[in-house]
């Protein structure tokens, strides 16, 4: 399957890169149903603005296996900024200013020297998690959460579903009935009759 899902969001627009405190993200690498390489991860990136214009200027992309060794059939948290030590690329020819292959990692602290005001950029404020490059023979990993954190917010996407069933009657109300699917419910009443009952 030649496909790159993405899982991404545009909410951080415009936010330095020295402002970023936590950039984390898990991944769970089956070795079932993976043909070819053992190493394949979902990879970090995002529209990357080098100098306040806010124009094209490519993605900076962390890639797991540039920066440890991926491991099969269990979780991993990657750290993608790594007290300033987290290996980056980036998607162009080559890196500004310094001219060398964008595929020749730069540590994130490197980054910050070499770029100061280096943000994500605002107008298309892509960032996010993409698996697959693509590969032909097709590819299967699990994502969650990912941290984004700055000194004055931190936000974690989950993507685990609940499953259920409800432990109390408050996990009902406003509309968390609506999250179970083990099992499902019709309404607000509904799930709390289960609470309290059992069926």
């Amino acid at each position: 399957m030649n496909q790159r899902p993405s899982l991404s969001t545009y909410q951080f627009a415009g936010t330095k890169l020295t402002d970023i405190t936590t950039l984390r993200f898990r991944t769970y690498n089956p070795s079932a149903g993976n043909g070819g390489s053992a190493n394949r991860s979902g990879y970090l990136n995002f529209n990357v603005d080098f100098n306040g214009s806010d124009t094209w200027q490519r993605r900076l992309v962390y890639v797991p296996s540039a920066n440890a060794a991926v491991t099969q059939n269990n979780w991993k948290e990657w750290d993608a900024i790594n007290g300033g030590n987290a290996l980056w690329l980036y998607s162009g020819a080559t890196w500004p200013i310094s001219g060398t292959p964008g595929t020749t990692p730069k540590t994130w602290a490197q980054i910050l020297a070499e770029y100061p005001g280096v943000r994500i950029r605002v107008t298309d404020a892509f960032l996010g998690i993409r698996v697959g490059e693509p590969y032909p023979d097709g590819y299967t990993e699990n994502i969650d959460a990912f941290k984004f954190a700055t000194a004055t917010a931190a936000t974690t996407f989950d993507f685990e579903p609940l499953i259920g069933p409800p432990a109390n009657k408050d996990a009902c109300k406003q509309n968390g009935w609506q999250v179970f699917n083990y099992p499902t419910f019709k309404n607000q009443g509904d799930c709390i009759q289960f609470v309290n009952t059992g069926k």
